[in-house]
């Protein structure tokens, strides 16, 4: 055993002599954990005062930490912890390191009352338990209330010969420089780093993926501003010398605090009561009575997008099957990054945000678990000044949307000096109807205005019983895994109140039964709206006349993809209000009917659900469908010379102001790049094309290659909906989709002709 292995014991173990006299190893089982400490002493004094800006990634579903963004100024304090001795740091953290041999041995000497028996100079005590740092070793981002050693005077007395005095006339005093540099700091400016929880430092790259490898979907993610000052710096400091999780334990509860928005009602504690009307064998329910909470949550899933219900029922024991659209979510998320505009233009599918977000957060219980506000962000360079010169916004915060001013990013999030009213109006109780509202829910799903008339029309129409005396009545609670039953069910039975009230596997599923007639609904002829024509390769084996796959340009499949913006709302209103899911589209036409002004908020938040408009900067530019987006955000920025900052607001109060502009992830409208090329296949699993996939395809489906045949197809409006219904409920998408094409093109020879 040497000495370093009795100071790597006072740093491990709670025994470092008995292990370094008896040759045991280090029992290793000190103190993990922290306790907020304060300095007694005024912040103030040194750089005390001073606030470091980080970015925090936390995973939303249990809130762990996972890593922090940086500047410079942050990792220059971490790494000039380095060079701060133990006593030191026993100084500034009260000697409560939570080392705990260091602290006993720090105390002893602390607690010394006879300096000038015990040390050799009474200055030691000083030396050992308030240490100076060496010269030039105190940098400009030290948070800490540290002095350093001025350098020495030593003079230049000839070419050849320093003196620590100047003996001579002309002996001049040497000027040492900082190694540093004038800037006073170790780590050059700017730059960017992704710091870990266990203090691990790499360089941002914006070329990289930062969660590669770590196996955590995008959309669990969330992002928080967190300030460094004095306080969390002896927090960092304390946690760094014990825990593998030092940022974490160090910035917990401003973590917790910045996350508080997030956390809507314990998804496990939301419980809505229902009266609900059975059958007298109690083998069916007829409708349930709710008020106006259950009546919104219930309207809430209209203004779902595609994308968010295929993730949500993902997530759902046993994931859910959704027709073909669970596939063609699978494959965008399975789609390499560089087939995109931007990252951030992947995830916008994946996890589409809806126009109603404002409303949703006011629900009891949100389905979507990673619904979140929508922040804004400005160029991290651009001064307040320049900032009018370059009035550069976007919804994102994304490493690839630089500002016009071509420095940085758009990364910093606006702050803003008002506040917005957006979305449903407050008033008394309800989000989508009014508080004081009640419903009565079939179990299809209608939605009636509570009363005996809207009672017996859904009793004469289910046409099975004709007397109240045989129903039973039943008091019910749902919480949360009744409600995502219930949107399972919404899409996927027949009964969903009835599987869920008596405990059943969903009953009768759909079957989805594909009709030839015209699909444009009636409030969008086909000449009113000119669609571009989508041209693709069909691939078809000749002996059946059945749809392999198809062979389609970065157009089709940006169609495609982007099908997962739409709210399903917006699909009942392209579809007519007849989507094959039938509880749906229950639910949607008899919502039509209610008086809005009567039980709804407002007659503008019955058109909201019926006919929702699609986030601003969501429309691709491709324009397949007649799709209609919100106008930008009303956001003005002020700023006069005499002001010392600018600021932001959501209203024009003067002409001395300057209206944002939006920067789109997708620039320059799409999502997907061009020119890609890619296959299809009739269940639409979306991979790029590679002739040899389509080979193994057929090898895989035993069709020989002369069996198979191509035929171009042109794709237009009435098209486009029919791919959008078939696959919503049926794993043979495109045969549904386009059959009337492949049936109009069949050769002569296989028509007999």
């Amino acid at each position: 055993m040497t000495i370093m292995d009795l100071l790597r014991g006072s740093l491990l173990s709670t025994t470092p002599l008995s292990d370094f006299i008896l040759h045991k190893s280090c029992s290793n089982d000190g103190l993990v954990g922290v306790l907020q400490h304060r300095m007694n002493g005024s912040s103030s004094s040194g750089n005390g005062s001073q606030t470091m800006i980080v970015k925090a990634w936390v995973k939303k579903s249990d809130s762990k930490f996972l890593f922090v963004q940086a500047e410079e100024d942050f990792v220059d304090f971490l790494f000039s912890l380095l060079v701060i001795p133990l006593s030191g740091i026993e100084s500034l953290l009260g000697g409560n390191t939570l080392l705990k041999n260091i602290d006993n041995l720090y105390t002893s000497i602390a607690d010394v009352v006879d300096d000038h028996k015990y040390l050799s100079r009474p200055s030691k005590k000083n030396r050992l338990t308030k240490p100076e740092l060496p010269p030039n070793y105190l940098s400009k981002n030290q948070m800490f209330p540290l002095s350093e050693q001025t350098n020495p005077n030593i003079y230049l007395v000839d070419s050849v010969t320093v003196s620590p005095d100047c003996t001579r006339e002309k002996g001049s005093w040497i000027r040492f420089k900082d190694p540093k540099g004038d800037k006073g700091s170790y780590v050059k400016r700017p730059g960017k780093f992704m710091v870990d929880d266990n203090l691990t430092i790499v360089h941002w790259d914006s070329n990289d993926s930062v969660l590669e490898g770590r196996d955590i979907d995008l959309s669990d993610i969330n992002e928080i501003e967190l300030h460094i000052g004095l306080d969390e710096a002896l927090n960092i400091l304390k946690a760094s010398l014990s825990s593998n999780n030092a940022l974490s334990d160090a910035l917990h509860n401003q973590i917790l605090e910045k996350f508080e928005w997030y956390i809507m009602s314990d998804p496990n504690n939301v419980q809505f009561p229902l009266k609900v009307v059975l059958n007298k064998q109690k083998t069916k329910v007829l409708y349930a009575e709710a008020n106006s909470d259950f009546a919104d949550i219930l309207l809430s899933f209209l203004t779902l997008p595609l994308g968010t219900i295929v993730r949500v029922l993902q997530k759902h024991d046993p994931a859910v099957l959704v027709g073909s659209i669970t596939n063609l979510y699978k494959s965008l998320a399975s789609l390499d990054s560089v087939h995109f505009q931007t990252e951030v233009c992947k995830q916008m599918l994946l996890n589409p945000r809806s126009s109603s977000e404002a409303a949703r957060h006011k629900l009891k219980f949100n389905v979507d678990d990673t619904d979140e506000p929508t922040n804004y962000f400005r160029c991290a360079s651009c001064t307040d000044c320049s900032f009018t010169n370059y009035p550069n916004v976007s919804m994102y915060c994304g490493i690839l949307i630089t500002c016009g001013c071509g420095r940085s990013t758009l990364s910093k999030e606006i702050v803003f000096n008002d506040t917005i009213n957006k979305g449903i109006e407050d008033g008394v109780g309800g989000v989508f109807t009014k508080g004081t509202a009640q419903f009565i829910i079939s179990d299809d799903l209608q939605i009636l205005p509570s009363g005996m008339g809207n009672v017996i029309r859904l009793i004469s129409n289910m046409g099975i019983i004709t007397d109240t005396d045989v129903a039973e009545l039943m008091d019910v609670t749902f919480g949360f895994k009744e409600i995502m039953d219930l949107l399972k069910g919404a899409l996927l039975s027949c009964t969903p109140l009835t599987d869920i009230v008596l405990n059943k596997v969903h009953g009768e599923s759909f079957a989805a039964k594909y009709e030839m007639g015209t699909l444009v609904p009636p409030n969008v002829e086909s000449t009113t709206f000119n669609t571009k024509e989508l041209v693709v390769k069909a691939i078809i084996q000749k002996s059946t006349n059945k749809l392999l796959y198809v062979e389609g340009d970065d157009e089709f499949v940006e169609f495609l993809f982007s099908l997962f913006t739409i709210p399903l709302g917006g699909i009942e209103h392209l579809l007519g209000g007849r989507t094959n899911f039938k509880n749906i589209d229950n639910l949607y036409r008899t919502l039509g009917e209610i008086n809005g002004d009567k039980y709804l908020k407002t007659q503008a938040t019955k058109t909201m659900l019926l006919n929702p408009k699609l986030p601003f900067g969501f429309t691709s530019n491709t324009r397949f469908l007649p799709l209609t987006e919100e106008i930008p955000p009303p956001i003005f920025y002020y700023f006069q010379p005499w002001m010392k900052h600018g600021y932001f607001a959501w209203q024009d109060r003067s002409i001395n102001c300057t209206s944002v502009i939006f920067k789109s992830p997708k620039d320059p409208g799409n999502y997907i790049k061009e020119p890609t090329m890619y296959m299809v296949t009739d269940d639409l699993v979306v991979t790029p094309l590679c002739t040899s996939s389509g080979i193994s395809l057929l090898n895989h489906l035993n069709i020989p290659l002369l069996d198979v045949r191509e035929q171009e197809l042109n794709i237009g409006l009435e098209e486009g909906l029919r791919i959008l219904r078939a696959s919503l409920t049926s794993t043979c998408c495109l045969s549904k989709g386009l059959s009337n094409l492949i049936l109009e093109k069949q050769p002569k020879q296989e028509l007999g002709v």
